[in-house]
């Protein structure tokens, strides 16, 4: 293992501790004990299968059967249907909190080409989106510095492209962390060339505008939100529509043409150019 990530574990392991101290006991969501035990396999497939029947209920009661022995794709589930409150199970995200916590402290040293790496790195990711706003009448307080470690672990460890983003977007806001946008850009390209709308959206934005230290490259910029406006969601994906009018708007003919130009190679179907590149690197 490498040193840097046993060093980063021994940070997790101390956040993740200090965490589950305040946060609720790994009891069942209904304090009830499992009627009978089964294997955790065959608990998680279970609730595979009512999850796919529609029946979101049994399937949270059975994949937190599985979670409580361990079964990690399980606490996920249990951990994301908690946040998100599925229909019949109440929205805690305290809980929730607990059940990504647990994920990290048993898996945080875990090879990144392990079959649980994914999993893990969604719950970094979960994580430090929770610590960005914290969890209100909680002693999940919000904490910038924590929200940082979980993010950075998950995107340079795990090459996380949500991670990634949320870096960016925090060296970007200055959320905790000086303020840099060169270093923003960096994150947001790694995220990008994975394909991450919002973060070509955003890195489009930025050379568009420009920033210190960043000089303007408006014909990039509007390459990259045009790539990004493409397939947009109209409701989910309306701030990226809305910057790519604006910045189509604001840019010259020529402007508008050769970012038409890049855009277009960079959008050509994966039969020609398998991992096209996105527009000219930051400098």
């Amino acid at each position: 293992m490498r040193t840097s990530e046993s060093l980063a574990s021994v940070l997790i392991c101390a956040f993740v501790g200090a965490a589950l101290l305040g946060a609720a006991p790994a009891h069942a969501f209904d304090g009830t004990p499992s009627p009978k035990q089964i294997t955790p396999g065959e608990a998680f497939r279970q609730g595979a299968r009512s999850m796919r029947s529609g029946d979101a209920r049994a399937a949270f009661d059975a994949f937190l059967d599985a979670a409580r022995q361990g079964h990690t794709a399980s606490a996920w589930r249990v951990g994301r249907m908690l946040r998100d409150g599925a229909s019949g199970v109440e929205r805690d995200e305290l809980q929730a909190f607990h059940w990504f916590s647990q994920i990290v402290e048993r898996h945080a040293d875990d090879d990144p080409t392990s079959p649980t790496a994914q999993i893990t790195s969604r719950a970094f990711v979960e994580l430090g989106t929770i610590r960005l706003a914290g969890i209100p009448g909680s002693e999940i307080n919000r904490d910038y510095a924590s929200a940082w470690r979980m993010f950075y672990h998950a995107a340079s460890v795990f090459r996380d492209q949500e991670a990634q983003y949320q870096l960016g977007r925090m060296y970007l806001k200055g959320q905790g962390i000086e303020r840099s946008p060169r270093l923003a850009a960096q994150w947001l390209r790694n995220a990008a060339e994975k394909g991450h709308r919002a973060a070509t959206a955003t890195l489009g934005e930025l050379m568009f505008v420009g920033a210190e230290g960043m000089p303007r490259r408006p014909v990039d910029g509007l390459a990259m939100l045009t790539v990004a406006r493409d397939g947009a969601d109209p409701e989910r994906d309306a701030w990226i529509i809305e910057a790519f009018d604006d910045a189509f708007t604001l840019a010259t003919d020529d402007e508008r043409i050769a970012a038409a130009r890049e855009a277009r190679r960079h959008m050509r179907p994966a039969a020609s150019t398998p991992q096209p590149t996105l527009p000219t690197r930051i400098p």
